[in-house]
């Protein structure tokens, strides 16, 4: 179940790390020459084009969160993608999700591990990966930030 349910997570993650990295000058043609790097990329990617954007909990009892009661039973819902934005934050800071969230804590280390290897695969299979028309994300996507498409070419 966890590694289906991490699927959908991982595709988001490899696209928007592709994506940033076809952004910036330069990138991809290093992480082709080394694909080491794709831990960086998946690390960086992570912390500022998350692959969950939001999060939904229910209060267990009452409680108060930034001085607003909140009875047992309340629904928040949760910005996560503004979770490790600081480019100072340790390198170990959990890379998305809620700290001690029991479902990232098992789902995050499996999307990452896999997003790095699938990253440093493609890097050096597809070394000269381009963009190659207009993204087009999905509409009323508010949870996963993901492109509907994003058309690239490249050769091996």
């Amino acid at each position: 179940i966890l590694a289906v349910g991490a699927a959908e997570t991982t595709v988001v993650l490899v696209a928007n790390a592709v994506r940033r990295l076809l952004a910036e000058p330069g990138a991809w043609q290093r992480l082709a020459a080394d694909p080491a790097l794709a831990a960086g990329a998946v690390r960086d990617t992570l912390r500022l084009a998350p692959p969950v954007r939001l999060e939904t909990r229910t209060a267990r009892a009452d409680t108060v969160l930034a001085g607003t009661e909140l009875p047992a039973g309340s629904r928040v819902t949760l910005l996560v993608a503004a979770v490790n934005r600081d480019p100072a934050a340790p390198a170990d800071a959990a890379p998305f999700g809620l700290p001690g969230d029991l479902h990232f804590a098992l789902s995050g280390r499996l999307v990452t591990v896999i997003a790095r290897a699938a990253l440093g695969a493609l890097a050096g299979t597809l070394p000269a990966l381009r963009t190659v028309g207009e993204e087009v994300t999905r509409p009323r996507s508010p949870v996963l930030a993901a492109p509907a498409r994003l058309p690239v070419a490249g050769t091996a």
